[in-house]
């Protein structure tokens, strides 16, 4: 019961970061659930991997639930997001396939320049130029299989990637 109390406080405060501060729940969960399971004496060479695919599996079930409540309030590109779907769809499963090829060495490394990246682009507020246009369709979709396959690779919701790429982030 006291483990299960630990899971669940760890959910509610990744909701309450994410709701307050813009992060995205991945980059709270990822480090928490890697603490839990290294006290729980899960094997160590599968720690990353199954942190990371919780994350995800989490991910999962709560962008359903936003991206329909974004939906209904008509925040949505529809057209935007039909185009980028199928290669976001392309790179988080080759991503996903691919994530069980690395070592759990290589994928904390590969979250840690993540979460850096992340935090860099959050203290200096980079953003893209609002202005700028879109890239063609060949170029869309090379960018939505890469926001599929690195948020698959760090166990990240794709907005995150996409803040740091989109013309129109915020």
């Amino acid at each position: 019961m006291e483990t299960l109390l630990v899971y669940v406080a760890l959910g509610v405060g990744a909701g309450l970061l994410a709701g307050m501060l813009g992060v995205g729940g991945g980059q709270v969960v990822v480090p928490g659930l890697l603490y839990l399971f290294h006290v729980n004496h899960f094997p160590e060479q599968h720690l990353v991997h199954l942190a990371l695919g919780t994350s995800l599996a989490t991910i999962a079930v709560t962008s359903l639930s936003s991206a329909w409540s974004h939906y209904r309030l008509g925040s949505i590109d529809i057209p935007l997001a039909r185009r980028m779907a199928p290669g976001i769809v392309v790179g988080a499963v080759i991503g996903g396939l691919m994530a069980g090829l690395f070592p759990s060495h290589a994928l904390k490394i590969g979250f840690g320049v993540f979460l850096i990246l992340l935090g860099v682009q959050m203290a200096f507020a980079l953003k893209p130029r609002p202005g700028r246009d879109l890239p063609g369709s060949l170029g869309l979709s090379m960018v939505s299989a890469a926001i599929g396959w690195v948020s698959a690779i760090v166990g990240v919701g794709a907005a995150a990637w996409w803040c740091l790429t989109s013309p129109g982030a915020t």
